[in-house]
C-alpha cells in the first residue's frame, strides 16, 4: 500500500470508540495512527530542522533517559519539538517510514497496562499526533497503535489518546512534528497507567479450556478481557494482525474431520482462529482462519485428525487492542462444511426474523416449501426456553412474541420437514 492509500485507510473523527479499521487496512496490515483534530486533514510535512545545531535534545530515541511509570501512576513529559528531524525515527521501509519527523520519550511499565496519554496542557494546541507507543527504537512494524483517541476529553482543543493491553516493557513515545496541521512548537504530555484486567484463565496453552464436539453450532460464549500474548499472531493470507489478547482452547478429536467456528458477539471483535497439534510446549500449526472482517463468523474445517488425538486452538482480536466489547462465541462440530450458526443445510436462505435487535415481537419471514415449523429458542448456554410450533406459508411472516424474555443473545432453530437451521436473534429492553 502506498503512503497516499495509506492516509485514506484511517478514520478521523472527533470522539472515536473503537479502533478504527477498514477493509482494506485490514488486509494491508496496517492503519497509519496520524489522528487529527475535528476538521483538519494531515498531510507529510517537510523536516522541520537538519541533525546541525538545532535539533532538540530528544530528537534521536536512542539517546533518552528512561523513566518509570508506576501502575496506578503518570509522568509527565516537556519540551519543543522544533527543529526535530527523521534521524533514527523509524526503520526503512516500515509502515511509518516517511512520517513527519519526531522527537521522543522513554518509559518502562512493570505489568500489563491501559496507558492514557494526554496533551491537553500543550499551548497552542497539537492538532495532530501520532498515536503509536514503539517497542523498539527505531520504529520497525512491531508498534502499539491506538485503541481509542477524541479531542474532547481536554476541552482545548488537545487530544488525548488511549492504548490497551499494552505489555510490560520499555516503551518510545513520539511527539511528531508537523507545520502544516499546528503541530509544532512546546507541549506537555502526560502519560499515565492502571493494571489490565485479571487474565482469563484460559490465557495460556496449558490452561485450555476443553471443548465438547456436538452435531451443530452452539456457540458457546468467552472473553478475551485481559489476555495476554502468548505467541506471534498467525498470518492467514492477509496480514498477521495482533494475538496480544488471545486465548486457548483444546479438543479430542472424535472424527477425522472437525469444524471450529468462532464469531464476535459484538461488531467490534475481529476473529482470528488457529488450530495447532502437538503438545502445549511443542505446538505445530495446522490452519488459521481470518477470512471474515469484525463481527463476521471464521471457520477451519479440518480434515485427516487422528481420532482420539488432542488438538489446541486459540482465538483472538485481530486489532491492537481490546475490542470495545471483548467476547466471542466458539464451537466445534463434526464433520465439514457445516455453516456456523446453521445446524443443517437446508433452510439458511428460506427464512428471517426481524426487526433484529427488537424488544420481544418479532416477525418470521419464510419463504421455503409451505408447512408446520417448529421453533426452539436458545440462550447462550445452548438452554432450550421457549418452543412453539406455527403454519408457515411461502412468502409470507408470522408473528411471535419473546416479550418476557431477557434483554441479551439467543440462537433460534427452525425445523420443517426434516430441515433445520438456525440463526441469531438479540432481545433489547
Amino acid at each position: 500500500m502506498n503512503l497516499a492509500s495509506t492516509i485514506a485507510a484511517v478514520a478521523i473523527c472527533s470522539s472515536c470508540a473503537l479502533y478504527a479499521q477498514t477493509a482494506s487496512s485490514h488486509r494491508a496490515g496496517h492503519v497509519l495512527p496520524v489522528v487529527t483534530a475535528p476538521g483538519v486533514t494531515w498531510h507529510p510535512d517537510a523536516e522541520t530542522g537538519t541533525r546541525g545545531g538545532g535539533a532538540p535534545v530528544n530528537d534521536d530515541c536512542s539517546t533518552l533517559p528512561d523513566m518509570t511509570l508506576p501502575l496506578g501512576g503518570s509522568l509527565t513529559f516537556t519540551g519543543d519539538n522544533t527543529g526535530a528531524t527523521s534521524a533514527n525515527d523509524f526503520e526503512p521501509g516500515s509502515p511509518l517510514d516517511g512520517v513527519d519527523p519526531c522527537v521522543w520519550h522513554k518509559f518502562t511499565t512493570s505489568g500489563c497496562a491501559n496507558i492514557t496519554v494526554s496533551y491537553c496542557t500543550t499551548s497552542p494546541a497539537f492538532q495532530a499526533v501520532l498515536a503509536i507507543l514503539s517497542p523498539s527504537c527505531p520504529t520497525g512494524a512491531d508498534y502499539q497503535s491506538y485503541f481509542s483517541y477524541n479531542y474532547d476529553d481536554c476541552g482545548n482543543g488537545n487530544g488525548t489518546i488511549y492504548y490497551t493491553g499494552v505489555p510490560a516493557g520499555t516503551w518510545y513515545l513520539p511527539v511528531m512534528a508537523n507545520t502544516f496541521v499546528n503541530a509544532v512548537g512546546p507541549y506537555t504530555v502526560q502519560v499515565s497507567a492502571t493494571a489490565c484486567p485479571t487474565p482469563p484463565a484460559n490465557d495460556d496453552c496449558a490452561n485450555a479450556v476443553v471443548l465438547t464436539a456436538q452435531s451443530w453450532c452452539n456457540f458457546s460464549d468467552f472473553t478475551t478481557n485481559g489476555a495476554t500474548e502468548s505467541m506471534p499472531a498467525a498470518d492467514c493470507g492477509s496480514g498477521p494482525g495482533f494475538a496480544n489478547d488471545d486465548v486457548w482452547f483444546s479438543f479430542m478429536a472424535t472424527g477425522s474431520t472437525m469444524s471450529i467456528g468462532a464469531m464476535g458477539t459484538d461488531s467490534s471483535f475481529n476473529a482470528v482462529l488457529e488450530l495447532f497439534s502437538g503438545d502445549c510446549g511443542s505446538l505445530t500449526s495446522m490452519a488459521c482462519a481470518d477470512d471474515s472482517l469484525a463481527g463476521q463468523a471464521e471457520e477451519i474445517a479440518a480434515t485427516n485428525l487422528n481420532v482420539g488425538g488432542t488438538y489446541h486452538v486459540r482465538v483472538y482480536d485481530w486489532n491492537p487492542g481490546y475490542p470495545a466489547v471483548p467476547n466471542f462465541g466458539i464451537c466445534l462440530v463434526e464433520g465439514t462444511g457445516i455453516n456456523i450458526g446453521i445446524q443443517e443445510q437446508g433452510l439458511e436462505q428460506a427464512w428471517s426474523m426481524f426487526p433484529n435487535p427488537g424488544t420481544g415481537s418479532f416477525q418470521l419471514q419464510y419463504g421455503g416449501k409451505s408447512g408446520l415449523g417448529s421453533v426452539e429458542v436458545m440462550d447462550v448456554t445452548g438452554r432450550v426456553v421457549r418452543t412453539f410450533s406455527m403454519q408457515l406459508t411461502s412468502g409470507h411472516a408470522q408473528s411471535f412474541d419473546l416479550g418476557n424474555l431477557r434483554s441479551g443473545n439467543y440462537m433460534v432453530r427452525l425445523t420443517v420437514g426434516d430441515e433445520s437451521s438456525v440463526q441469531r436473534l438479540m432481545v433489547v429492553d
